[in-house]
């Protein structure tokens, strides 16, 4: 006997997944809808049981349209196996005859799979080193995230910038100025002996950013010199921002991240989205990326454009990006 159901959800990913605790032999899909509810799709899933437990006789073909589509996305900067594991399933389960049904499957299982931090303390003193390569943007978020600190109920902290960048030309004067900006403290530190000591008279209720050079992987040296800072004041809490922008392809996130993942990152911040048309290479990078997402600087303004890092904001992009494309 034939059995129909109706499933019904905001994720094509936990839809496919009850489908298949109830009906583990297979179901043949009926029909598929989905209706927007602002920024939430809602999906209503007819499917019926088989006749019998292995359906031999019935093949699942990848369409032309589908087939174009997943083209694009590889182009993009999708990883090619992790795309066409998802797209069995896609194809298995009829959604790659609406492209849309199946943009939004891929969609949900990226987003299941990138880690943000929906844990952040405000646990003071609270000290925030941000680490990269050149040009990212350290300075800037510093400055911003100064400013949302003291924007956010923080009136009370004693925010400090400290700079350990003494290579960049006029990079004292930039953190100078947003120090004054922020109402800061600011001071120069030459070297991991006067790191350590100032970090050691901190008060129990300061903030403190500490901006560093800009190093390139290649640049041994100044790696090195990042990590002196880092060792010596080993018996205190350093949170470890790594900054990187959403303008670089996926192979430079990927050389970056692995140049200074040892150095115990404990968050990743993204700047410049507001200077990509395209994310799809850093959400790939995202989606297998250990550590988690932050921070997000989405524009020029201080402190307006910087947000907590949330999947909405990366999937709608994502989706627009998608949307675009598959027009073309």
């Amino acid at each position: 006997m034939i059995k129909k159901d109706i499933f019904i959800g905001h994720s094509l990913v936990k839809i496919y997944n009850n489908i298949l605790y109830f009906y583990p032999h297979g179901v043949n899909f009926v029909s598929t809808t989905q209706k927007l509810y602002g920024n939430i799709i809602e999906y209503t899933i007819t499917v019926e049981s088989k006749e019998t437990k292995h359906n031999q006789n019935k093949q699942h073909i990848e369409n032309e349209a589908f087939k174009k589509f997943k083209g694009k996305l590889l182009a993009k900067g999708l990883d090619y196996d992790w795309l066409e594991n998802i797209s069995d399933k896609i194809i298995e389960n009829g959604f790659s005859n609406d492209i849309k049904l199946a943009m939004n499957y891929i969609i949900d299982e990226i987003e299941s799979e990138i880690l943000i931090n929906n844990n952040k303390t405000n646990i003071c003193p609270k000290i925030i080193m941000m680490v990269g390569t050149t040009g990212v943007g350290k300075t800037t978020t510093i400055a911003k995230l100064a400013a949302k600190f003291k924007t956010n109920s923080y009136d009370t902290v004693d925010i400090s910038f400290l700079n350990l960048d003494h290579y960049r030309v006029a990079s004292s004067e930039q953190l100078k100025m947003y120090a004054n900006i922020a109402g800061a403290s600011y001071e120069d530190i030459y070297d991991s002996v006067a790191f350590n000591s100032k970090l050691q008279s901190l008060s129990e209720n300061s903030v403190v950013f500490i901006d560093t050079a800009g190093v390139a992987p290649v640049d041994i040296a100044k790696i090195l010199e990042t990590i002196s800072y880092i060792n010596d004041a080993h018996d205190i809490k350093i949170e470890i921002s790594l900054v990187m922008p959403a303008t670089f392809k996926k192979e430079d996130l990927i050389y970056a991240y692995n140049h200074f993942s040892f150095l115990n990152l404990t968050s990743l911040i993204i700047t410049k989205f507001d200077e990509t048309s395209s994310i799809t290479g850093l959400v790939d990078f995202l989606r297998t990326c250990p550590a988690k997402l932050d921070y997000f600087s989405i524009g020029q303004k201080v402190p307006n454009d910087i947000i907590d890092a949330n999947s909405d904001y990366i999937i709608e992009r994502l989706r627009d990006e998608w949307l675009e494309i598959n027009e073309k």
